[in-house]
């Protein structure tokens, strides 16, 4: 956890210095920052420079309306799992297309109407800039309370014993603690980004093969009860980063 800076998530913080540059160097840094949305909606104007940010409309496959933009439903995708899985659908998509889109040097998501403040002297090889929640309770204890499905505790504990046997046993001290990364929100050099995106990737394969074992029971539940392995991801998100 030494290398990490600790962005505090600010919903109204205005990005300065849109036009970055590496420090002591006028050559531009090679960063690409996905917005995640899935609606039609007018980005912030902290989002109006295209040469960094680039909205990623999520959940494509299953949207009536129109967002011009990159489409979380091309080439490799899981975009049709979406209302179960959130932006992890976009976060899939750019690692399995990344040479499609660049190979950035340094990858990070937003969301539409929230975003990290960032400077250029924080973007380094090995260094992962997240948003930093500090809540009053532990993270199990609030995971518990905050999301709303019946299965949420029997999934929190079956999810926790296959990460044990996985080989990450501090997992349990990370429930513990009190201090997460919320929203699947960073900017990562690309190789951390790849090696979060394997470690990741193997839940998501879990959760989208539990979903598919009960697709009809899933399908009739309520939106935000769908969302439980949503959840679970984002919290494997903070997980790593916690962890690293």
């Amino acid at each position: 956890m030494s290398n990490i800076k600790n962005i505090l998530y600010d919903i109204f913080a205005n990005i300065r210095n849109r036009h970055v540059t590496d420090e002591g160097s006028s050559s531009p840094l090679d960063i690409k920052i996905f917005v995640f949305q899935h609606f039609p909606c007018v980005l912030p104007n902290a989002f109006a420079d295209r040469s960094i940010y680039t909205p990623l409309w999520c959940g494509a496959s299953l949207a009536k309306d129109h967002i011009d933009g990159l489409r979380d439903d091309a080439g490799t995708n899981i975009s049709a799992y979406n209302p179960y899985l959130n932006e992890m659908t976009g976060i899939f998509w750019v690692a399995e297309n990344l040479s499609s889109l660049g190979n950035p040097q340094f990858i990070g998501f937003n969301h539409y109407r929230r975003h990290l403040e960032w400077a250029p002297n924080l973007i380094k090889e090995g260094t992962i800039v997240a948003t930093s929640v500090t809540i009053p309770q532990r993270i199990r204890s609030w995971l518990l309370s905050v999301v709303p499905s019946p299965d949420i505790a029997s999934t929190l504990n079956d999810i926790t014993t296959t990460l044990v046997n996985d080989g990450h046993r501090d997992i349990v001290d990370y429930l513990k603690s009190h201090i997460m990364y919320a929203r699947n929100m960073f900017i990562m050099d690309r190789a951390t980004f790849l090696r979060y995106y394997a470690f990741v990737r193997q839940y998501i394969k879990l959760f989208i093969n539990r979903i598919e074992e009960n697709k009809p029971a899933f399908e009739s539940q309520p939106a935000a009860q769908k969302r439980l392995y949503g959840y679970l991801l984002e919290q494997l998100t903070s997980y790593w980063i916690w962890h690293e």
